[in-house]
């Protein structure tokens, strides 16, 4: 049995594949409550929580609707491995990450199915550090990762295998913390997705809308309330669903937390005031029209993916710059395609389908070239690389005896310290002694894989001889590694010392 794991900014979800379809798995329908929204029932809150009442981590609906402290949105922080903060202790983003998927797993195997292996997705415009991280994070909780697939493409391979067309695909995809758009291309023929373009906003979502709708409630309430943590907690999660209600609903009430005052707000009201980031999601769509070279009449399926895509002002605009309408819900299911095209990568990878999926780079790799003071950008592997991928490029050092390889990730069309481009790693090597910079010139090769790492090999061009020959992860100086360990997450998760299996995962 094959499993896909869409891991999400708010929601996240299990598929697997038993050799002709791919279902999403109802993992934690106890706590639904007042949640019960279709396919709702599918969907496990990617929070993490702590009751005073209980010894262990609460998870996914529970720790949503039961937590007096939790932390949400964690998937944000790996690209930096931040520091988290739950009931007065800290641990790295990666290690709570870590305890996720665990849970995740182990509820699983209440229902009698065992994830120990899986494709596991990835917000198109992630970083390289995050993949990694979310790699180990798994890796670390017992789920071998076969492959970290974007969403978008894992959406329109759900799409692709149940509808059978192929053609062009637009997908459009805006969950809880990101939106991603990507373009490919399925040839039915050879049974192969490829990714042509990908663009997309790493920090505008669902979260950022609630954060709106929010402040317009508070600003109905007039005088600011005297809330209890408990209260405003409970504030922000009726929120959230009045914002979900109003994409069915013309107009929803809202009581406050001490049952004192209702507020009624109406649809337009709210479009009125995300309009601003609405028309901020189009430009990566735009962004990957323009990277193509392609108009709109190119492309033959429009999906939107992620609950942020199913707010009504949403679709309108996206079908209005496309001039088409975009898939109905009914045909791919907007909060579960993503987990299902994993599971049925995770089937192609299991070589139970005669299928093929080929990925592109969404950031530009390189490292930094120096000449005088001035510090530059030097593109080794381009944006829109379909992956793997291998590219050399040759430098001279700018001086006899050492030399720090950098590896940055992000746009070379933009200044070195632009928020768009982040340091992967660092790591200083020795050159041969007594040669010039001319006799040091070196190849400095980039192998990026399918599973989002990225192997670096840096070789003298005069005699062969090996400079560097690592992992990103393994760079000792700014490096991408994880911060999670076994140690961690057993102490994250507050259970005593473990015995190891095979690939790091309690037993």
């Amino acid at each position: 049995m094959s499993f896909g794991i869409d891991y999400g900014t708010s929601n996240s979800v299990l598929a697997h594949f038993d050799g002709q379809q791919a279902y999403a798995v109802p993992v934690d329908v106890l706590n639904l409550d007042e949640w019960s929204y279709p396919n709702f029932e599918l969907l496990f809150p990617s929070v993490v929580g702590y009751s005073s009442t209980r010894p262990d981590r609460l998870f996914g609906w529970e720790a949503k609707l039961r937590s007096e402290k939790s932390v949400e949105a964690v998937k944000r922080l790996l690209r930096g491995d931040e520091r988290v903060t739950l009931a007065g202790e800290e641990f790295d983003a990666s290690t709570v990450v870590a305890g996720f998927f665990d849970a995740l797993r182990r509820r699983a195997a209440g229902k009698g199915l065992i994830v120990d292996r899986g494709v596991v997705t990835v917000p198109a415009n992630a970083a390289c550090a995050a993949r990694f991280r979310t790699r180990a994070a798994a890796r670390v909780s017992g789920v071998q990762v076969q492959a970290l697939l974007n969403e978008p493409t894992a959406a329109a391979i759900a799409y692709s295998y149940d509808v059978g067309t192929p053609g062009r695909i637009l997908v459009f995809d805006w969950g809880g913390g990101t939106v991603d758009v990507t373009i490919l291309q399925f040839d039915d023929k050879y049974g192969l997705f490829e990714e042509q373009a990908t663009r997309g906003i790493p920090k505008l979502g669902g979260l950022e809308l609630d954060e709106r709708l929010g402040k317009l409630i508070l600003a109905k309430l007039g005088a600011p309330p005297q809330w209890s943590p408990a209260e405003w907690a409970q504030f922000s999660r009726d929120v959230e669903r009045t914002k979900i209600r109003l994409s069915t609903e013309e107009f929803a009430v809202m009581s406050t937390p001490d049952f004192s005052r209702t507020i009624e707000v109406e649809r337009h009201e709210f479009e009125a005031r995300i309009d601003d980031l609405v028309a901020d999601s189009s430009e990566p769509l735009r962004a990957c029209l323009a990277d193509l070279r392609m108009s709109p009449e190119h492309l033959d399926a429009i999906l939107l993916i992620g609950g942020t895509s199913q707010i009504p002002l949403v679709r309108r605009r996206i079908e209005e710059i496309l001039d088409a309408p975009a898939v109905s819900p009914q045909v791919c299911e907007p909060l579960t395609a993503v987990a299902r095209g994993a599971a049925i990568s995770a089937a192609i990878l299991d070589g139970d389908l005669d299928m093929d999926v080929s990925v592109a780079t969404t950031h530009a790799l390189g490292t930094v070239s120096k000449k005088g003071d001035v510090r530059k950008f030097s593109e080794i592997i381009p944006r829109n690389a379909t992956l793997p991928r291998v590219e050399t490029k040759t430098y001279t050092p700018n001086g006899p005896n050492r030399i720090g390889v950098e590896v940055w990730e992000g746009d070379p069309d933009q200044p070195l310290d632009s928020p768009e481009n982040f340091q992967l790693g660092k790591i200083t090597v020795n050159l041969p002694p007594r040669r010039t910079p001319e006799q040091n010139k070196f190849a400095l090769t980039y192998t990026y894989d399918t599973n989002g790492l990225l192997h670096v090999r840096a070789v003298i061009v005069r005699d062969g001889h090996v400079l560097l020959d690592r992992e990103v992860q393994e760079f000792g100086e700014r490096g991408s590694g994880s911060g999670v360990t076994p140690e961690t997450l057993r102490a994250f998760l507050g259970q005593a010392p473990m015995s190891m299996n095979g690939i790091g995962a309690p037993v």
